[in-house]
């Protein structure tokens, strides 16, 4: 096990500034977007740098509000509340504590990368199809279809009436700068990151122009605008909506988490994820964020990966950005406040594109062409259905699949005049029942079959049933079975519902 890293003052101190600087757009982005208060996305980063970066398992991941959580945050908020959301939010951390302290840091690594990537593409085409409204200054239709209905009749009118607004005009040249700073830019020369430096150009012009836009809400005293956990609705803890969501965000921001951790670990050589400490710290981090009114936290791959880039060295780096972005809300809310929620909007649909892994994707389909179809069916069920449901789906046709591969059967029939040879191999599960049962089919009545069974791994009982069933017809026709059926299942090492001797009897 390699030694825990040593605070490093100028690598650290450094990356941490780096991590902050693209962080505060982000935190107040997301925080925007998903309905809550514009200072639940710093409470949030605070925490995830602050005490999920000191406490957590993984040294050079960055924690804080995702779009991970973006869509589920944002449905929650519309239909019940901030205030409920926040009791969904601490269940949920007290469940990643729990699932830490039991040591199933591993278990959420096992979900699929089609579900994963799914998850990722559905929360990217509904994050983007708000905020493509928010950019020119409309709010959500509240659906997907809805929300792309609006916006080609928004983009109809402008061109045919009213001509283009000055909010629509700063948000797509917010959006025109962020992507051409990705593509034109030498790398040498990106000083800043770009959304930082979006931000700072946008809200210049629109305080220079005194432009007619919306700004964000951010109040000149951070302290008295917390909106801490209101004790009064305790009873909400057993609230089945509230335990949904909190199931949801429990489940989502661990995977997210672990699978990022993952990730990190790969782009250094120090010290390796702990993922039962780092999600214990997840769990203390959304925990706390409940309590004092942030939105949910996750560690996040661009952020962390921006810090390695960096020079990061050790946890510290983590725990200095929170506290620079602390330190700044802190002493100058009234810079935050002018800037235009069109260009956070505009941020935002630049960071949410990175949730749509082509390359990630084309690997899939050289690997594993059915995941593609899991990711298919995540990312239909999350766009229109909801996220519980995309989730489910693709679970359970990646559950499905697996059954079937595990559950693969050899069967050959050959016959040779009287004596007819059945050789049965792998697994014979319920999935394989038609292909056996159509195999049995072609062997003639009457005959004397041979069963050959050395590769035949394991049966489960309906099928034990069905060749029962088959062995005493064929008997009944004049033939004869060799060895039976009930000496084959006594037989092989593995029998699922093995049969009782009453029953053989």
């Amino acid at each position: 096990m390699v030694a825990p890293a040593k605070f490093s003052p100028r690598s650290d101190l450094s990356a941490s500034f780096v991590v902050f600087l693209v962080s505060m757009p982000l935190c107040l982005g997301i925080a925007v977007a998903s309905g809550a208060p514009t200072i639940s996305g710093i409470i949030g980063g605070v925490i995830g740098g602050v005490v999920v970066g000191f406490l957590g398992g993984s040294p050079l991941l960055i924690s804080g509000p995702a779009n991970g959580l973006l869509v589920i945050s944002w449905e929650f908020i519309q239909q019940h509340g901030f205030a409920l959301f926040l009791w969904a939010i601490l269940l949920a951390g007290l469940l990643q504590m729990l699932a830490g302290i039991l040591k199933l840091g591993q278990f959420f690594r096992a979900v699929t990368p089609g579900v994963i990537l799914g998850l990722m593409a559905g929360f990217a085409i509904v994050i983007l199809s708000g905020q493509m409204l928010a950019v020119m200054g409309e709010s959500s239709a509240g659906t997907v279809l809805g929300n792309f209905t609006a916006l080609a009749k928004h983009i109809r009118v402008a061109i045919s009436s009213t001509g283009i607004s000055e909010t629509t005009k700063l948000g797509i040249g917010t959006l025109v700068f962020l992507f051409s700073y990705d593509r034109l830019i030498p790398k040498k020369f990106k000083l800043v990151p770009a959304a930082l430096l979006a931000l700072i150009i946008a809200t210049f012009v629109a305080v220079h122009f005194n432009l007619q836009v919306a700004r964000i809400d951010l109040p000149d005293n951070i302290f008295k605008s917390l909106t801490p956990l209101d004790l009064s609705l305790w009873d909400t803890l057993l609230n089945p909506v509230v335990i949904n969501a909190a199931l949801l965000v429990a489940f989502i921001a661990s995977a997210e988490t672990l699978l990022c951790a993952t990730a990190v670990d790969k782009l250094h050589k120090g010290p390796r994820t702990h993922y039962n400490r780092e999600l214990t710290a997840q769990g203390i981090g959304n925990t706390l964020c409940g309590l004092l009114g942030g939105i949910p936290i996750t560690g996040v791959i661009i952020r962390s990966s921006t810090n390695v880039l960096a020079g990061a060295k050790s946890k510290w780096s983590n725990v200095f950005s929170g506290i620079w972005l602390f330190t700044f809300v802190a002493l100058f809310p009234s810079l935050l406040a002018e800037v235009p929620q069109a260009v956070l909007a505009a941020v935002l649909i630049h960071s949410v594109t990175k949730l749509i892994r082509v390359g990630d994707l084309k690997h899939l389909w050289e690997y594993d062409r059915f995941a593609v179809v899991v990711f298919g069916a995540t990312t239909f069920g999350v766009v229109f259905f909801g996220v519980l449901a995309g989730v489910a789906a693709g679970l359970l046709l990646s559950t499905l699949h697996s059954l079937q591969s595990l559950s693969r059967t050899v069967i050959n029939v050959e016959q040779q005049q009287q004596i007819t040879k059945l050789e049965l191999a792998g697994a014979a599960t319920f999935f394989r029942i038609p292909q056996i049962a159509t195999a049995l089919e072609d062997i003639d009545a009457g005959t004397d079959v041979i069963i050959d069974f050395e590769k035949l791994l394991m049966i489960d009982f309906s099928v034990y049933t069905m060749l029962q069933e088959w062995e005493d017809q064929h008997k009944a026709l004049g033939g004869s079975v060799q060895p039976t059926i009930t000496e084959i299942v006594e037989k092989l090492p593995y029998v699922a519902m093995r049969p009782s001797s009453k029953a053989d009897a």
